[in-house]
């Protein structure tokens, strides 16, 4: 197992929130200075995308926020440019109705990440504009967040694939929809080599059992909601690129390779493909 200061199976992270989004904390500085210490030499910076008609300071940074977020990140790039690579970008979301604001924002960054959270921003009857987090409660939702994946890897903006068992959060049951949603999203990894991301702050909504219906409907087994084991054995099957991703949102987390021991316990025995160096130059 890896211990603090040996970072044994990668030396990258491209999954690193800042404090603009309102549920991480440090600074931008003490995030950089703490991927130093742990070892990494690549750190990237994706904090949530702002959208214009969203405020949720819980959630994500205001879209007035984001010139401050980009000047924050091209200084740090100069200040520790002998000490450590350094990129950033977006956590961002595939919606039809936003690719306009997508393809803006893909232009002021280094890169992107897809971290599917919600189907679509809507208006509640009280005329606020929502979105919901756990939104994939159903087959439907399943079948829908694979469609959502498959158009986004299909504009080709986007280097990685954040959490892609998340629609599992919403479940208790990975039933024959969640398996087909699996295999497309692995699909257009396997065909594209865009990297499918173990993300490390799955584990950190603890273990719930879950029934596994695809071949015994009495069968259950007590796992994460991500990293979901049955989606990565889909993942192995078909030599998906993989990668692991922190999901920080605090300094330390950095630091804490419990994380990837408990990961790699949850998908031991699997033969998973993990790449050897960055997606992001």
């Amino acid at each position: 197992m890896p211990v603090k200061g040996e970072l044994t199976m990668q030396k990258f992270n491209l999954h690193t929130h800042t404090f603009r989004c309102g549920h991480a904390s440090g600074t931008d500085d003490q995030m950089v200075l703490s991927a130093i210490e742990a070892g990494f030499e690549q750190l990237g910076f994706s904090d949530h995308m702002p959208y214009p008609e969203l405020h949720l300071p819980t959630c994500r940074m205001a879209y007035d926020q984001r010139q401050e977020y980009v000047d924050s990140m091209i200084k740090l790039k100069v200040k520790y440019q002998d000490r450590i690579m350094l990129r950033f970008g977006y956590e961002a979301e595939y919606l039809e109705d936003h690719q306009k604001l997508l393809k803006q924002l893909h232009g002021e960054v280094d890169y992107l990440i897809l971290g599917q959270h919600f189907k679509a921003i809507e208006t509640n009857p009280a005329y606020e504009l929502v979105y919901d987090y756990d939104a994939y409660n159903n087959d439907e939702d399943v079948l829908f967040y694979a469609d959502q994946i498959e158009k986004a890897v299909a504009i080709g903006w986007f280097s990685l694939i954040a959490h892609p068992d998340y629609f599992m959060l919403g479940r208790r049951t990975f039933t024959p929809a969640c398996a087909e949603a699996a295999k497309r999203i692995c699909t257009v990894s396997a065909r594209t080599g865009i990297p499918l991301e173990i993300n490390l702050n799955g584990v950190h909504y603890g273990q719930h059992e879950y029934r596994i219906s695809t071949t015994d409907p009495a069968s259950t087994e007590t796992t994460c909601a991500y990293p979901f084991r049955k989606f990565w054995e889909i993942a192995a099957a078909m030599r998906c690129p993989v990668c692991y991703g922190w999901d920080a949102h605090a300094p330390l987390v950095l630091q804490d390779f419990s994380r990837v021991a408990m990961a790699e316990k949850l998908l031991e025995g699997l033969p998973l493909n993990f790449i050897d160096c960055s997606p992001v130059d």
